[in-house]
């Protein structure tokens, strides 16, 4: 680092192992990083005048890096981590850094890919240690984080993919590898809690949309249920939905609460934003279709309910008292309780007609109708002792026309059972919390709003 040459021959090292990795065999691509980090971790020590050495070499070190992400991902931006003599790289040089970062995660053309369900392969490991080694110190960091990894933990359901056998390979792959992206998931989703409630006092989370992006990542387990994948190959990790489930609940007992705390530094648009995004996600875990579940044991299906029982907990604790807030929209709010309505079902109507509206009564009764059916007793008094009987009619609402019985008439309803829904128990527990809103006397807003968007509650059995 003495020579004056020095910055000249470090160039044309860097310049080598450029080469090396972009152009030369596969094989020398790790030997020769190998041998960039050492030559960094050499210069570490240098003191005095030969700090701006160091800075050059980092500088230069840096660009070989920019230049051999851009390589393999030119369809993102650029950014950076670390920082040069000791100081914090700013924002751009961060999402940089993330995009790179993504894209060697992402990268489709590889010819070496690891198992990646049970544990995180070398690649996917190095990329979230390099993740959690960023300063999150930086402006505007905690965000860039969060939402990147909010793209990781959805991979196992948008990105996963077959690998294609390499051209030169003759020999057939038994079986055919699959990039799953499931142990990055798993290692994700609780991954972004522990940043939640890192930063859940911060406003620029909940004005950015970070927030939205965490909640909407954990919405497509929580919504597949039974259609995730296998969480693991050999042991028996929890299932993804699960996972996420147990995530996305500890987020919103938390959310909720600062939310409102902070107020109007939380502008009106991204506050219905949040609220959506929390009962879409709530909305999937409530409907999610589990049928698959009458095929386990007894016992196994009781434990499933009663795990599903805590979205309903938390509907009641974490949601409803925060519904009547003024800055919360009628929409949201009655999205609530049409996401109950409709998972209080607890029989499903085999009759085709079962659908009908209710007021077309007007197909058997009549204010036109020619005939009049008589009450009884019919009396009229004409004097002492003398009874003669005539027809009473009736109002014209209750006129009826001729009614046909072998003819279904589906606006009076029905005495069919109908099909049994799964899960009966959890219907009437969301029943019972439809009905706990409604006669809470201090929910009056969500009360009014329920009936006034017609939400009548039809036969539940």
């Amino acid at each position: 680092m003495l020579l004056d040459s020095f910055t000249k021959a470090w160039d044309f090292f860097v310049s080598q192992i450029e080469e090396a990795i972009l152009l030369d065999n596969r094989s020398l691509s790790a030997p020769a990083l190998r041998c960039l980090e050492k030559g960094i971790k050499a210069s570490a020590d240098a003191e005095g005048v030969l700090r701006v050495r160091v800075s050059e070499l980092l500088e230069r070190s840096w660009q070989a890096m920019d230049m051999l992400g851009s390589s393999a991902t030119k369809r993102y931006n650029s950014l950076a981590d670390m920082g040069v003599d000791g100081k914090e790289w700013d924002l751009p040089r961060l999402t940089r850094l993330m995009a790179i970062l993504k894209g060697v995660l992402t990268y489709p053309n590889s010819p070496d890919y690891r198992p990646d369900i049970d544990a995180l392969p070398p690649v996917q490991a190095v990329v979230m240690n390099t993740v959690q080694d960023i300063d999150l110190t930086v402006p505007g960091s905690p965000s860039l984080v969060m939402r990147d990894l909010s793209e990781y933990a959805t991979l196992p359901f948008l990105a996963a993919f077959d690998v294609v056998p390499h051209p030169r390979n003759q020999l057939p792959q038994t079986p055919q590898k699959r990039i799953t992206y499931i142990s990055l998931s798993k290692k994700t989703m609780p991954l972004l809690v522990d940043l939640f409630l890192r930063f859940k006092s911060s406003r620029d989370i909940y004005v950015d949309g970070t927030l939205e992006s965490v909640l909407s990542a954990y919405s497509i387990p929580i919504k597949l249920k039974y259609d995730c994948p296998a969480p693991a190959k050999y042991g028996k990790d929890l299932p993804l939905w699960k996972t996420a489930t147990t995530c996305f609940l500890r987020i919103v007992k938390e959310c909720t609460h600062h939310v409102k705390h902070l107020g109007e530094q939380i502008p009106d648009e991204r506050v219905e934003g949040i609220w959506r995004q929390i009962l879409d996600v709530f909305k999937g875990g409530v409907l999610a279709d589990c049928s698959t579940a009458e095929s386990f044991p007894f016992n196994v299906q009781e434990a499933e309910e009663n795990f599903d029982l805590a979205l309903v907990a938390s509907l009641e604790i974490d949601v409803v008292p925060h519904l009547g807030d003024p800055r919360v929209s009628d929409v949201v709010v009655a999205q609530l309780g049409k996401i109950l309505q409709q998972g209080r079902k607890v029989y499903e109507s085999d009759d085709p007609g079962s659908s009908s509206s209710r007021s077309s009564t007007t197909s058997m009764f009549s204010s036109s109708s020619v005939s009049s059916i008589p009450t009884y007793p019919p009396t009229s008094t004409k004097g002492k002792g003398s009874r003669t009987s005539s027809p009473a009619t009736l109002s014209p609402a209750l006129k009826a026309v001729g009614i046909d019985t072998d003819m279904p008439y589906p606006e009076l309803g029905s005495s069919n059972i109908g099909k049994l829904l799964p899960r009966e128990r959890f219907s009437y527990w969301r029943f019972d919390l439809l009905f706990l809103i409604c006669s809470d006397v201090t929910r009056g807003k969500i009360f009014h709003l329920l009936f006034r968007h017609e939400w009548r509650l039809s036969r539940c059995s």
